[in-house]
């Protein structure tokens, strides 16, 4: 995921950085104050979530709020771009899959010394860990509202037992611990509630998208294909992500296979971290699938603008757990076509501007993704710029930071003053 790169130096753990300077909450004197939302997460690395953060946090009106953000593991890559906005970040060391009795003393501690107005969680470690001690920390001079983030669901058998000991915990809790649930998918929200979450307390603000940072640029496509030996007449079909079940590389694969055998004009440009040639099973699938010569493997990408003008068509064959794929709103944003799976929200998000597949069906896959190279150049055109304008309606970033600041406002009950101007969400 792209994310503007941070100049400022990363802070010390917990203990070592600067405090706020803000006082204490009071309803009678909220309206000459800014709201506090300390931000809890279990690391900063490159994830959806941890991006939509750092993006909220970039665009927040600072005036009104002040954000802080606690994380529960390691200072990712993420935490210098945040301390350059001047955000207050903490990394409490906690290792993953592990209760350790520090780190949750330096997250109790680390809650008290900011005295937010909102305890902003995101992700289930984060919702349980810092929803139980933001709840617990609760007393006559804290008035802090507990609000969950909720960004994606676990497969039964891909997932690791303590993730989905921690998922389970969450829904036991969730009538109880949050005041509010946000889900950046309807259809996360939906299974929630199925499971046991309170539909009343469940709020549903999708992924932002700035587009004036994600935008159709010829000429970065032009460099990054002239620098991998693209010629002018070959086309490329791109999937961008980690190498992980859930995005179902293999399934991608198989459809280029069959997309290689019927068309001898496409390549295919593989990124993401862990998509490299040392990566014996991708490499064992790709051989399989007879398209060795015809695959770009470029690893971690740093500015993702650059390949999304560079290729052709963009692929995502995720098969569970993406609640909301990023990658689907950078591309489109950029003018980009897209093929999707129909995991989490992507039918949604791609609407009639793209096209959308079953999950773990390559043959469906490859029909579609040779379907979209077929257009006319007109046709493709008019389906780049209907691509982008689909994100301008329903996903701009503005209109998504209004909604986070709108739900902020309503969580310390108007002791703050009126909602902030601007757009909603559709």
């Amino acid at each position: 995921m792209s994310v503007a790169a941070g100049r400022g130096r990363v802070p010390a753990p917990e203990g070592g950085s600067a405090p706020s300077g803000s006082s204490g909450w009071s309803a009678r004197d909220g309206a000459g104050e800014r709201i506090r939302v300390t931000h809890v997460i279990s690391g900063l690395e490159l994830g959806g979530a941890e991006t939509m953060l750092y993006r909220l946090l970039d665009a927040s009106d600072r005036a009104r709020f002040e954000h802080s953000v606690i994380s529960l593991s390691s200072f990712g890559p993420l935490a210098p771009s945040i301390a350059a906005l001047e955000v207050r970040v903490s990394a409490l060391g906690m290792r993953r899959g592990r209760l350790q009795a520090r780190p949750l003393g330096r997250l109790a501690r680390g809650l008290a010394s900011r005295r937010p107005h909102v305890v902003h969680t995101w992700m289930d470690h984060a919702n349980l860990l810092g929803g139980l001690l933001a709840r617990a920390g609760r007393g006559p001079r804290s008035g802090a509202k507990v609000l969950w983030g909720v960004h994606g669901s676990l497969h039964p058998r891909e997932s690791k037992r303590s993730s989905r000991v921690t998922s389970r915990a969450c829904t036991v809790i969730a009538r109880r611990v949050p005041d509010r649930v946000v889900s950046c998918s309807q259809r996360l929200a939906e299974m929630l509630v199925e499971q046991g979450y309170d539909a009343g307390r469940m709020t549903v603000i999708p992924n932002g998208f700035d587009l004036s940072w994600f935008r159709p640029e010829p000429a970065r496509g032009r460099a990054l294909r002239a620098q991998l030996g693209v010629g002018e007449t070959e086309t490329i079909v791109g999937l961008a992500g980690r190498y992980h079940p859930q995005k179902d590389h293999r399934s991608f694969v198989r459809a280029a296979g069959i997309v290689a055998r019927a068309r001898a004009d496409v390549r295919f440009l593989l990124c993401g971290s862990g998509v490299e040639g040392a990566n014996r099973e991708l490499m064992g699938w790709i051989a399989q699938a007879g398209i060795a010569q015809r695959c770009i493997l470029l690893g971690p990408v740093a500015d993702m603008r650059d390949v999304f003008n560079a290729i052709d068509l963009l692929v995502c064959s995720s098969s569970f757990g993406e609640a909301f794929p990023l990658v689907l709103g950078e591309a489109m944003a950029c003018g980009l076509p897209c093929v999707t799976t129909a995991v989490g929200d992507a039918a949604a998000i791609v609407g009639d501007a793209g096209r959308v597949v079953p999950i773990r069906d390559p043959g469906a896959l490859a029909e579609e993704i040779l379907s979209s190279l077929s257009m006319s150049p007109a046709e493709r055109q008019a389906a780049a710029s209907a691509a982008r304008a689909r994100i301008e309606e329903r996903y701009d970033l503005a209109a998504v930071t209004t909604a986070f600041e709108r739900l902020y406002l309503d969580l310390c009950g108007g002791a703050f003053g009126s909602p902030p101007a601007g757009a909603g969400l559709p």
